[in-house]
């Protein structure tokens, strides 16, 4: 499928932590947030075969659902821009007289927005609500809130198969249910999915989860659960213990965890193993359990300015180090000379945004991922 550059498999490094460790843990990491700035992790994942299913129909216009700061809507943003269709976005609540960054880059790649009141987004799936947008706006493919449909759900399924080592569990954080729902389809037989619900509240996940697998596979599957504890007090909601995570990951390994997904996973992982969750010795692992979490968004290291990028040209060096890559008007993808990292990258000199305007950067992670040979 063409379009976007687009980084897959996405890499996959080993955490060096001895708090993993002394468990009898190894813990990997599954950097889906490296296969497109625009369009990171489970949004490509989700949105790769709507953009197949939208083609086949014949639509020329995708029309999805998603708050003020939603990823879902700047991916769909960027698959129109892309892949040439219209694109509309219903933001939930109030018109944003000042948007955002992140409507500000929707509109950026052409996206329309129409903003609706909380009452009526909450029956956003009606045929009500629907057919009133039909009126207004004409045909158009329906993409749900958050991109879970069963068109997402078999493009998550892929997931697993690009995973070159044999792992116990594979972990990710839930919003809508989509990526669990698909990606534990791809497991093998002894093999488990945990979800860890960014959700107060989120027992209804479950629910959602089974529907989607009923959807998409006529049934829904055994082999995961939704763990909704680790919730910090509600979506998007941030406490002092969180904080203090964050920041103390961030000391010992020189990344900053995305905070309203990824680190509450990442929190829930390591408090499970603390609490033994994980059995040493599961499926007949002698030496140590293999967990693999996903980052599905964003996960933000110290970058290093490695040159600067102007609309008619130029090279990008790292000291040391033959060009990376070469701007002019376009430059290309290239993968950064240390394994499971790269180097920003795109098609024309307006691609990334707010990336684009504080220069090239790479990530400088100081070996506290360290690749193993299995990795890509």
């Amino acid at each position: 499928m063409g379009g976007v550059p687009l980084r897959l498999p996405s890499p996959l490094v080993e955490l060096d932590d001895e708090r993993i460790a002394q468990r009898d843990i190894r813990l990997f990491l599954k950097r889906d947030d490296l296969i497109n700035p625009e369009i990171p992790g489970n949004k490509w994942r989700k949105l790769k075969y709507n953009i197949s299913a939208a083609k086949a129909a014949g639509a020329s216009t995708l029309l999805t659902f998603g708050g003020a700061y939603s990823n879902h809507i700047r991916a769909t943003a960027a698959v129109g821009y892309y892949y040439g269709f219209q694109t509309i976005g219903v933001i939930r609540g109030e018109e944003h007289r000042s948007l955002n960054e992140s409507l500000t880059y929707a509109t950026s790649r052409g996206m329309s927005l129409v903003y609706m009141d909380r009452t009526t987004y909450r029956q956003k799936t009606s045929p009500d609500v629907i057919g009133m947008l039909r009126e207004r706006f004409g045909d158009f493919y329906l993409i749900p809130e958050g991109g879970s449909n069963s068109a997402a759900v078999r493009g998550c399924v892929e997931l697993a198969d690009e995973i070159d080592i044999d792992f116990d569990f594979l972990c990710c954080a839930c919003g809508t249910g989509g990526t669990l729902a698909g990606m534990s389809a791809g497991l093998k037989p002894d093999q488990r999915a945990l979800g860890f619900s960014a959700l107060k509240g989120g027992d209804f996940l479950a629910d959602d989860v089974a529907q989607l697998q009923r959807d998409t596979f006529g049934e829904p599957l055994s082999n995961w659960s939704i763990n909704t504890e680790f919730h910090f007090g509600g979506f998007a909601r941030r406490t002092q213990e969180l904080n203090e995570f964050i920041a103390d990951f961030s000391r010992r390994h020189d990344v900053t965890l995305e905070w309203v997904y990824v680190a509450r996973m990442m929190y829930g992982i390591y408090a499970l193993t603390d609490r033994r969750f994980f059995p040493r010795g599961f499926r007949g692992h002698s030496d140590c359990h293999r967990l693999t979490a996903l980052l599905k968004r964003s996960l933000v290291s110290s970058f290093q300015v490695i040159g600067t990028l102007s609309a008619r040209g130029g090279s990008w060096f790292l000291p040391g180090q033959r060009p990376l890559a070469t701007v002019d008007g376009e430059f290309t993808v290239e993968s950064h000379p240390l394994p499971g990292h790269r180097l920003a990258h795109g098609v024309d000199h307006e691609l990334y945004g707010a990336v684009i305007d504080r220069a090239a950067v790479v990530a400088s992670e100081r070996g506290s991922l360290r690749p193993r040979a299995c990795c890509h």
